[in-house]
């Protein structure tokens, strides 16, 4: 088998995606369970308040509240 194919398919309730190139598995993609933030999600805030000496400022989000801190 040459070239590429995405294959897309449920493993139980999540979704997944496999890319197969010439014949061999490349890359899998699983969803995660749940709707808990992962490490690099981008999001949407609005400036709450800033903290002094710590670099940063509180930021409201949709779901609740968080800490932007300047590095």
């Amino acid at each position: 088998m040459k070239g590429r194919i995405v294959v897309l398919d449920m493993i139980g309730d999540q979704a997944a995606a496999a890319l197969i190139i010439d014949g061999v598995l490349d890359d899998l993609a699983i969803d995660p369970a749940g709707d808990a933030a992962l490490p690099g999600a981008i999001y949407r805030a609005v400036a709450d308040r800033p903290v002094k000496g710590q670099g940063g400022l509180f930021v409201k989000l949709p779901e609740g509240s968080g800490f932007l801190r300047q590095t």
